[in-house]
């Protein structure tokens, strides 16, 4: 006899800027299963992603108020930039940087070389984007102007960053 288990996220609480912010919308509007969240530094942008690939803008009331298309696959995660008004998204082969406001894409790096992204930051020190591919940690700079640049080769693979 198998037993299945099925469990149904309803309510989350999140506290941005020390004020509950509630996803119910969010839950209900993301059919595909919410992959990761991100609020911007002042609290009042919060990115979602989903295995599918979707981006979604939510509203501080917790609706969805955006949806783009952004990666083939599941979005791994997001960073604003100091400003605000960059945004970094990646899933497993490929990185985009977005216009935060408008949501519209301004820049993308989908090599082959640099497939299992896990991991991608904003540097405020220097507005370089950091981000790995399996054990290897890469920056470029935030317009990809300028080539991608190898840094480290670690013993293990790379799953989170701060900066």
């Amino acid at each position: 006899m198998k037993i299945i288990v099925r469990l149904v996220f309803l309510f989350c609480v999140v506290s941005v800027q020390a004020q509950p912010y509630k996803l119910r919308g969010v839950v209900e509007g993301i059919s595909s299963g919410i992959t990761c969240l991100v609020s911007n530094e002042t609290g009042d942008e919060v990115m979602a992603g989903d295995q599918s690939g979707n981006m979604y803008r939510v509203g501080m009331d917790g609706r969805i108020e955006q949806r783009v298309k952004g990666h083939a696959t599941a979005v791994r995660g997001f960073s604003f930039n100091s400003t605000g008004r960059l945004l970094l998204s990646y899933a497993a082969h490929d990185l985009k940087i977005w216009n935060a406001s408008t949501l519209q894409p301004m820049h993308a790096l989908d090599q082959q070389e640099y497939a299992d992204i896990r991991c991608g930051v904003f540097s405020i020190a220097d507005g370089f984007i950091y981000f790995n591919s399996g054990s290897r940690l890469y920056k470029t700079r935030s317009d990809l102007s300028q080539g991608v640049m190898r840094l480290y080769d670690f013993t293990e693979s790379i799953t989170g960053g701060v900066i």
